[in-house]
């Protein structure tokens, strides 16, 4: 039976770029495709796991299964409403791993891997149910993550206000995210292994082959196959490294960068956990309980045996 493998980080810290270097390496099997950047994630632990109650109960079950198996994950992995059903009677975890087993199976591989940064927060979670999963970790700058996000977020054009709000946002939801996979390294150093994207930008091998002797592996060249899902290029280049680019970043001030520097080194950690996530959920904008519109990206489409695409009359409309 293949072992879990599980990238987290915050958003924007470099996750796509590492779970793809990874689905490289020959032991290690995982989900990808192109209209994902590369690796999928399935957000499971943190959007799915509990969402439906009780998988016991069988009507629960069955609406649970109804949604996965329209979902790019489940699809992407091949498994389809029967697939599902066969499994009755079983917890979330449990379908999750059988999935995911059996793409490791395919390639004959020793792990299999998911990479989703909404994971992060749920390490603990996720060891508990499988004892023997293993992390990786990804930090990066505060100061490009933050402007790498609110590029993304398109809020170039807000007022100075708006702006400041946004950074001080996202700042604050990294340094929670950051807090709690530095927590659980302390307390849990063989199942966690963080490293620092601008290590990987510089010296990629090394970081690595610093990932694979953590987790037993024959170190081996890879290299990501698909374009970087960067905030700071104009232009991206099929193939190319997330670090190899030289990115060309937007216009961002020097008090704007001291501010994020000063929130995150400074004030933060004058706050208790209990305050740092209130202040957090505080400041979460167009909150929503659906699951993701992402989860559906294929729905329209089915995927040839070789990995096409064909378009495909189907509604497009979630389930839940």
């Amino acid at each position: 039976m293949a072992k879990p493998l599980f990238v987290v980080g915050k958003h924007r810290s470099g996750t796509t770029w590492l779970g793809n270097l990874l689905l490289d390496h020959p032991s290690i099997a995982g989900l990808h495709h192109e209209r994902h950047r590369g690796i999928h994630e399935s957000a499971f632990f943190s959007h799915v796991d509990g969402r439906y109650g009780d998988l016991d109960v069988f009507e629960n079950y069955v609406e649970f299964a109804a949604v996965m198996a329209r979902s790019d994950y489940f699809r992407l992995a091949g498994a389809s409403f029967e697939d599902l059903m066969e499994l009755y009677p079983a917890n979330y975890a449990d379908v999750f791993r059988v999935i995911m087993d059996r793409v490791a199976e395919q390639r004959d591989a020793r792990y299999w891997i998911e990479k989703s940064p909404m994971h992060t927060g749920c390490v603990r979670k996720i060891s508990d149910y499988y004892t023997n999963a293993q992390f990786i970790g990804i930090w990066r700058d505060p100061v490009d993550v933050a402007f790498s996000w609110i590029k993304r977020q398109d809020e170039r054009h807000a007022s100075q206000f708006g702006r400041l709000l946004a950074l001080a946002r996202v700042t604050i939801d990294k340094y929670v995210v950051d807090a709690h996979m530095l927590d659980v390294r302390s307390s849990q150093p063989e199942q966690l292994y963080v490293v620092r994207y601008e290590d990987l930008v510089d010296d990629k091998r090394k970081v690595l082959n610093g990932i694979y002797g953590f987790l037993d592996l024959s170190q081996v060249e890879v290299r990501s196959g698909y374009e970087a899902n960067t905030s700071y290029t104009d232009s991206q280049t099929s193939g190319s490294d997330e670090g190899a680019n030289k990115t060309k970043r937007f216009k961002r001030s020097s008090h704007e960068e001291k501010f994020i520097q000063c929130l995150y080194n400074w004030g933060l950690p004058l706050l208790s956990a209990r305050a740092l996530i209130h202040l957090k959920r505080s400041l979460r904008q167009n909150h929503k309980s659906s699951l993701p519109s992402w989860f559906f990206k294929l729905l329209n489409e089915s995927l040839d045996e070789d990995g096409s695409e064909k378009s495909q009359e189907t509604d497009g409309s979630a389930l839940d």
